[in-house]
Protein backbone atom coordinates (compact mmCIF):
# COMPACT_ATOMS: atom_id res chain seq x y z
CA UNK A 1 0.00 0.00 0.00
CA UNK A 2 1.42 3.36 -1.03
CA UNK A 3 1.83 6.21 1.45
CA UNK A 4 1.34 9.74 0.11
CA UNK A 5 2.52 13.14 1.35
CA UNK A 6 0.50 16.24 0.44
CA UNK A 7 1.53 19.80 1.33
CA UNK A 8 -1.52 21.91 2.10
CA UNK A 9 -0.05 25.38 2.63
CA UNK A 10 -3.60 26.69 2.99
CA UNK A 11 -3.83 25.00 6.41
CA UNK A 12 -4.44 28.17 8.45
CA UNK A 13 -6.94 29.63 6.00
CA UNK A 14 -9.01 26.46 5.90
CA UNK A 15 -8.86 26.00 9.68
CA UNK A 16 -9.83 29.57 10.60
CA UNK A 17 -12.50 30.27 7.97
CA UNK A 18 -14.42 26.97 8.18
CA UNK A 19 -14.58 27.11 4.39
CA UNK A 20 -16.27 24.29 2.48
CA UNK A 21 -14.08 24.69 -0.62
CA UNK A 22 -12.79 21.56 -2.30
CA UNK A 23 -9.13 20.63 -2.30
CA UNK A 24 -8.60 21.90 -5.85
CA UNK A 25 -10.45 25.13 -5.07
CA UNK A 26 -8.11 25.82 -2.16
CA UNK A 27 -5.06 25.20 -4.33
CA UNK A 28 -6.39 27.66 -6.90
CA UNK A 29 -7.11 30.40 -4.36
CA UNK A 30 -3.51 31.63 -4.38
CA UNK A 31 -0.53 30.87 -6.66
CA UNK A 32 1.68 30.24 -3.62
CA UNK A 33 -0.62 27.42 -2.50
CA UNK A 34 -0.08 25.81 -5.88
CA UNK A 35 3.68 26.30 -5.72
CA UNK A 36 4.18 25.19 -2.12
CA UNK A 37 2.50 21.81 -2.72
CA UNK A 38 5.75 20.82 -4.47
CA UNK A 39 7.56 20.88 -1.12
CA UNK A 40 6.46 17.24 -1.01
CA UNK A 41 8.73 16.47 -3.97
CA UNK A 42 11.93 16.82 -1.93
CA UNK A 43 10.70 16.52 1.66
CA UNK A 44 8.85 13.21 1.40
CA UNK A 45 10.53 10.40 3.31
CA UNK A 46 11.84 7.30 1.53
CA UNK A 47 8.54 5.54 2.28
CA UNK A 48 6.33 8.39 0.99
CA UNK A 49 5.22 9.40 -2.51
CA UNK A 50 4.55 13.11 -3.24
CA UNK A 51 0.88 13.73 -4.01
CA UNK A 52 0.32 16.60 -6.46
CA UNK A 53 -2.43 18.35 -8.38
CA UNK A 54 -0.37 18.53 -11.59
CA UNK A 55 2.82 16.80 -12.75
CA UNK A 56 5.99 18.85 -12.25
CA UNK A 57 7.97 20.03 -15.25
CA UNK A 58 10.73 17.64 -16.33
CA UNK A 59 13.39 20.38 -15.98
CA UNK A 60 12.34 20.86 -12.35
CA UNK A 61 12.70 17.14 -11.63
CA UNK A 62 16.10 17.16 -13.33
CA UNK A 63 17.17 20.04 -11.11
CA UNK A 64 16.10 18.14 -7.99
CA UNK A 65 17.92 15.04 -9.27
CA UNK A 66 21.13 17.05 -9.64
CA UNK A 67 20.76 18.07 -6.00
CA UNK A 68 20.16 14.48 -4.96
CA UNK A 69 16.60 15.33 -3.91
CA UNK A 70 14.37 14.04 -6.72
CA UNK A 71 11.51 11.71 -5.74
CA UNK A 72 11.56 8.23 -7.25
CA UNK A 73 7.92 8.75 -8.27
CA UNK A 74 4.89 10.95 -7.68
CA UNK A 75 1.12 10.57 -7.84
CA UNK A 76 -1.67 12.90 -8.93
CA UNK A 77 -4.85 13.71 -7.06
CA UNK A 78 -6.88 12.58 -10.06
CA UNK A 79 -5.46 9.09 -10.34
CA UNK A 80 -3.82 8.17 -7.02
CA UNK A 81 -3.88 4.39 -6.58
CA UNK A 82 -5.96 2.81 -3.83
CA UNK A 83 -5.91 1.50 -1.21
CA UNK A 84 -3.34 3.89 0.21
CA UNK A 85 -2.47 6.04 3.23
CA UNK A 86 -1.94 9.76 3.43
CA UNK A 87 -0.15 12.36 5.56
CA UNK A 88 -0.12 16.11 5.08
CA UNK A 89 1.47 19.41 6.11
CA UNK A 90 -1.40 19.89 8.54
CA UNK A 91 -4.96 18.69 8.98
CA UNK A 92 -7.26 19.48 6.06
CA UNK A 93 -11.00 18.92 5.96
CA UNK A 94 -11.00 19.12 2.17
CA UNK A 95 -8.15 16.61 1.99
CA UNK A 96 -10.03 14.32 4.37
CA UNK A 97 -13.03 14.40 2.03
CA UNK A 98 -10.76 13.57 -0.93
CA UNK A 99 -9.26 10.66 1.03
CA UNK A 100 -12.70 9.25 1.81
CA UNK A 101 -13.66 9.41 -1.86
CA UNK A 102 -10.43 7.64 -2.85
CA UNK A 103 -10.56 4.95 -0.14
CA UNK A 104 -7.35 6.41 1.30
CA UNK A 105 -6.51 6.14 5.02
CA UNK A 106 -5.98 9.61 6.53
CA UNK A 107 -5.48 9.47 10.30
CA UNK A 108 -5.61 12.83 12.06
CA UNK A 109 -6.51 14.18 15.50
CA UNK A 110 -10.02 15.57 15.98
CA UNK A 111 -10.60 18.89 14.25
CA UNK A 112 -11.61 20.63 17.49
CA UNK A 113 -8.30 19.56 19.09
CA UNK A 114 -6.25 21.02 16.22
CA UNK A 115 -8.33 24.20 16.25
CA UNK A 116 -7.73 24.63 19.99
CA UNK A 117 -3.97 24.03 19.84
CA UNK A 118 -3.39 26.19 16.77
CA UNK A 119 -5.15 29.18 18.30
CA UNK A 120 -2.78 31.69 19.90
CA UNK A 121 -5.20 31.81 22.81
CA UNK A 122 -4.12 28.29 23.79
CA UNK A 123 -0.43 29.11 24.16
CA UNK A 124 -1.31 32.48 25.73
CA UNK A 125 -3.29 30.79 28.50
CA UNK A 126 -0.89 27.86 28.93
CA UNK A 127 2.57 29.46 29.22
CA UNK A 128 4.27 32.48 30.84
CA UNK A 129 3.82 35.75 28.95
CA UNK A 130 5.75 39.03 28.93
CA UNK A 131 4.54 41.88 31.11
CA UNK A 132 1.49 43.75 29.74
CA UNK A 133 0.32 40.77 27.62
CA UNK A 134 -3.46 40.54 27.50
CA UNK A 135 -6.30 38.83 25.65
CA UNK A 136 -8.55 41.49 24.13
CA UNK A 137 -12.21 40.73 23.42
CA UNK A 138 -13.77 44.20 23.12
CA UNK A 139 -12.95 47.67 21.88
CA UNK A 140 -13.24 48.95 25.45
CA UNK A 141 -10.62 46.44 26.63
CA UNK A 142 -8.37 47.42 23.76
CA UNK A 143 -8.63 51.13 24.53
CA UNK A 144 -7.91 50.62 28.24
CA UNK A 145 -4.96 48.32 27.52
CA UNK A 146 -3.53 50.66 24.87
CA UNK A 147 -3.52 53.63 27.21
CA UNK A 148 -2.17 51.67 30.21
CA UNK A 149 1.48 51.77 29.16
CA UNK A 150 3.71 53.46 26.60
CA UNK A 151 5.86 51.97 23.89
CA UNK A 152 5.41 49.92 20.69
CA UNK A 153 2.66 47.32 20.68
CA UNK A 154 1.48 44.38 18.60
CA UNK A 155 -1.99 42.89 18.14
CA UNK A 156 -2.25 39.31 16.90
CA UNK A 157 -5.25 37.52 15.46
CA UNK A 158 -5.76 34.02 16.84
CA UNK A 159 -4.82 32.23 13.61
CA UNK A 160 -2.37 34.55 11.89
CA UNK A 161 0.96 33.01 10.87
CA UNK A 162 4.43 34.09 9.76
CA UNK A 163 3.75 37.68 10.81
CA UNK A 164 0.46 37.87 8.88
CA UNK A 165 -2.65 38.83 10.83
CA UNK A 166 -0.64 41.24 13.00
CA UNK A 167 -1.03 44.95 13.69
CA UNK A 168 2.24 46.60 14.69
CA UNK A 169 2.27 50.09 16.17
CA UNK A 170 4.85 52.51 17.41
CA UNK A 171 2.69 52.76 20.52
CA UNK A 172 1.59 56.35 20.01
CA UNK A 173 -1.95 57.32 21.02
CA UNK A 174 -2.58 58.39 17.43
CA UNK A 175 -2.37 54.71 16.43
CA UNK A 176 -5.29 53.72 18.64
CA UNK A 177 -7.98 54.41 15.99
CA UNK A 178 -6.07 52.17 13.59
CA UNK A 179 -5.83 49.47 16.25
CA UNK A 180 -9.58 49.68 16.89
CA UNK A 181 -10.21 49.42 13.16
CA UNK A 182 -7.97 46.32 13.04
CA UNK A 183 -9.97 44.77 15.89
CA UNK A 184 -13.29 45.43 14.14
CA UNK A 185 -12.02 44.14 10.78
CA UNK A 186 -10.91 40.79 12.19
CA UNK A 187 -13.57 40.27 14.86
CA UNK A 188 -15.70 37.83 12.83
CA UNK A 189 -12.88 35.29 12.26
CA UNK A 190 -10.87 36.19 15.37
CA UNK A 191 -13.26 36.99 18.24
CA UNK A 192 -10.29 37.97 20.42
CA UNK A 193 -6.82 39.39 19.88
CA UNK A 194 -3.60 38.72 21.76
CA UNK A 195 -2.16 42.10 22.72
CA UNK A 196 1.48 42.41 23.72
CA UNK A 197 4.28 44.96 23.90
CA UNK A 198 6.50 44.87 20.83
CA UNK A 199 9.75 43.69 22.38
CA UNK A 200 13.39 44.03 21.39
CA UNK A 201 14.07 40.50 20.20
CA UNK A 202 17.53 38.99 20.59
CA UNK A 203 16.98 35.56 19.04
CA UNK A 204 13.96 33.84 17.46
CA UNK A 205 13.97 30.05 17.40
CA UNK A 206 11.83 26.94 17.40
CA UNK A 207 11.98 23.26 18.28
CA UNK A 208 10.44 20.61 16.02
CA UNK A 209 8.73 17.46 17.32
CA UNK A 210 6.61 14.50 16.32
CA UNK A 211 4.02 12.76 18.47
CA UNK A 212 3.05 9.24 17.38
CA UNK A 213 -0.49 7.91 17.76
CA UNK A 214 0.69 5.80 20.70
CA UNK A 215 1.79 8.97 22.52
CA UNK A 216 5.53 8.58 21.94
CA UNK A 217 7.19 11.92 21.22
CA UNK A 218 10.42 12.49 19.26
CA UNK A 219 12.62 15.56 19.14
CA UNK A 220 13.53 16.31 15.52
CA UNK A 221 15.72 19.38 15.72
CA UNK A 222 15.98 23.12 16.33
CA UNK A 223 15.96 26.12 14.04
CA UNK A 224 16.77 29.78 14.28
CA UNK A 225 14.23 32.06 12.61
CA UNK A 226 15.06 35.29 10.83
CA UNK A 227 12.17 37.72 10.55
CA UNK A 228 11.71 41.19 9.10
CA UNK A 229 11.58 44.25 11.36
CA UNK A 230 7.79 43.77 11.40
CA UNK A 231 7.96 40.10 12.38
CA UNK A 232 7.32 38.54 8.96
CA UNK A 233 9.04 35.18 8.49
CA UNK A 234 12.06 35.21 6.16
CA UNK A 235 14.47 32.37 6.90
CA UNK A 236 15.02 29.16 8.91
CA UNK A 237 18.50 28.00 9.94
CA UNK A 238 19.21 24.54 11.34
CA UNK A 239 22.16 22.47 12.51
CA UNK A 240 23.68 21.26 15.76
CA UNK A 241 22.31 23.13 18.74
CA UNK A 242 25.79 24.14 19.90
CA UNK A 243 26.40 25.83 16.56
CA UNK A 244 23.02 27.54 16.49
CA UNK A 245 22.82 28.94 20.00
CA UNK A 246 26.41 29.46 21.19
CA UNK A 247 26.26 31.51 24.41
CA UNK A 248 22.46 31.29 24.44
CA UNK A 249 22.37 27.47 24.61
CA UNK A 250 21.14 27.50 28.23
CA UNK A 251 18.04 29.44 27.16
CA UNK A 252 17.29 26.82 24.50
CA UNK A 253 17.66 24.07 27.09
CA UNK A 254 15.18 25.94 29.28
CA UNK A 255 12.82 26.14 26.31
CA UNK A 256 13.05 22.35 25.95
CA UNK A 257 11.72 21.96 29.50
CA UNK A 258 8.66 24.00 28.56
CA UNK A 259 8.37 22.01 25.32
CA UNK A 260 8.17 18.80 27.33
CA UNK A 261 5.36 20.30 29.40
CA UNK A 262 3.59 21.33 26.19
CA UNK A 263 3.96 17.84 24.74
CA UNK A 264 2.36 16.36 27.86
CA UNK A 265 -0.62 18.71 27.46
CA UNK A 266 -1.00 17.88 23.77
CA UNK A 267 -0.94 14.15 24.50
CA UNK A 268 -3.72 14.56 27.06
CA UNK A 269 -5.75 16.24 24.33
CA UNK A 270 -5.12 13.19 22.08
CA UNK A 271 -3.12 15.23 19.59
CA UNK A 272 -0.62 13.42 17.38
CA UNK A 273 1.49 14.42 14.40
CA UNK A 274 4.09 17.09 13.75
CA UNK A 275 4.28 20.13 16.02
CA UNK A 276 6.60 23.11 16.32
CA UNK A 277 7.08 25.35 19.37
CA UNK A 278 8.16 28.94 18.66
CA UNK A 279 10.13 30.93 21.23
CA UNK A 280 12.39 33.96 21.45
CA UNK A 281 14.83 35.81 23.65
CA UNK A 282 14.13 39.46 24.33
CA UNK A 283 15.54 42.37 26.26
CA UNK A 284 13.33 43.32 29.18
CA UNK A 285 12.31 46.96 28.56
CA UNK A 286 12.60 47.82 32.26
CA UNK A 287 15.73 45.93 33.39
CA UNK A 288 17.42 45.36 29.99
CA UNK A 289 18.07 41.77 31.10
CA UNK A 290 17.75 39.06 28.46
CA UNK A 291 14.67 36.92 29.10
CA UNK A 292 13.10 33.87 27.50
CA UNK A 293 9.60 33.89 26.04
CA UNK A 294 9.40 30.07 26.29
CA UNK A 295 6.40 29.24 24.07
CA UNK A 296 5.23 32.12 21.89
CA UNK A 297 2.90 29.95 19.84
CA UNK A 298 2.33 26.36 18.82
CA UNK A 299 2.14 25.17 15.23
CA UNK A 300 0.09 21.97 15.11
CA UNK A 301 1.53 21.05 11.71
CA UNK A 302 4.76 20.76 9.80
CA UNK A 303 6.62 24.05 9.53
CA UNK A 304 9.39 25.66 7.49
CA UNK A 305 11.59 24.87 10.48
CA UNK A 306 10.72 21.19 10.05
CA UNK A 307 11.44 21.55 6.31
CA UNK A 308 14.94 22.85 7.09
CA UNK A 309 15.62 20.00 9.53
CA UNK A 310 14.33 17.43 7.02
CA UNK A 311 16.39 18.89 4.18
CA UNK A 312 19.59 18.86 6.26
CA UNK A 313 19.06 15.16 7.00
CA UNK A 314 18.34 14.33 3.36
CA UNK A 315 21.50 16.01 2.12
CA UNK A 316 23.66 14.02 4.58
CA UNK A 317 26.00 16.94 5.21
CA UNK A 318 28.83 17.25 7.73
CA UNK A 319 27.75 17.53 11.36
CA UNK A 320 29.37 20.98 11.48
CA UNK A 321 27.11 22.32 8.73
CA UNK A 322 24.44 24.95 9.16
CA UNK A 323 21.68 24.91 6.55
CA UNK A 324 19.26 27.74 5.87
CA UNK A 325 16.15 27.94 3.73
CA UNK A 326 14.55 31.22 2.71
CA UNK A 327 11.31 31.76 0.80
CA UNK A 328 11.69 35.12 -0.88
CA UNK A 329 10.42 37.28 -3.71
CA UNK A 330 12.33 36.95 -6.94
CA UNK A 331 12.10 38.92 -10.18
CA UNK A 332 13.78 36.23 -12.23
CA UNK A 333 13.04 32.56 -12.89
CA UNK A 334 15.85 31.51 -10.56
CA UNK A 335 16.17 27.79 -9.96
CA UNK A 336 15.42 26.93 -6.39
CA UNK A 337 13.72 24.10 -4.58
CA UNK A 338 10.27 24.83 -6.04
CA UNK A 339 8.96 25.23 -9.60
CA UNK A 340 9.29 28.80 -10.88
CA UNK A 341 6.14 28.60 -13.00
CA UNK A 342 2.99 26.57 -13.51
CA UNK A 343 0.68 26.48 -16.53
CA UNK A 344 1.93 29.82 -17.82
CA UNK A 345 1.93 31.55 -14.42
CA UNK A 346 5.31 32.70 -13.06
CA UNK A 347 5.49 32.49 -9.28
CA UNK A 348 6.58 35.62 -7.43
CA UNK A 349 8.60 33.72 -4.82
CA UNK A 350 11.18 30.97 -4.71
CA UNK A 351 12.60 28.76 -1.97
CA UNK A 352 16.40 28.74 -1.81
CA UNK A 353 18.82 26.97 0.49
CA UNK A 354 22.38 27.65 1.57
CA UNK A 355 24.92 25.66 3.57
CA UNK A 356 27.73 26.93 5.75
CA UNK A 357 30.48 24.71 7.17
CA UNK A 358 31.38 25.99 10.64
CA UNK A 359 34.95 25.59 11.81
CA UNK A 360 35.15 24.61 15.49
Amino acid sequence: MKSFLFTNAFFEEELSTFSSLSLMQFLQRHPLYTQLQYLSCFLASSSEVPLLSHPPDSSYLTHLKNLGLAPSSFALLTDAPTPSSLSSWGFSKSLSKWAQEKNCTYNTPALEVIYKIQSKEFSFLSFPQPKHSQKIASSEELTFWWESFSGPKVLKTLFGSSGRGHFLSSGETLDLPKALSFFTKHKELSPALIAQPWLTRILDFSSQWHISQDGTSSYLGATLCENSSRGTYQKSITGKEELLFHKHLAYFEEHLLYAQKALAVLKKLSFFGHVGFDAFLYQDPDTHIIKLFPIVEINARKTMGWAAVQLLQKLSLSSNTLLSIHYQSTKTSSQGLLPSSHQGITFSKQLFFETNLVCI
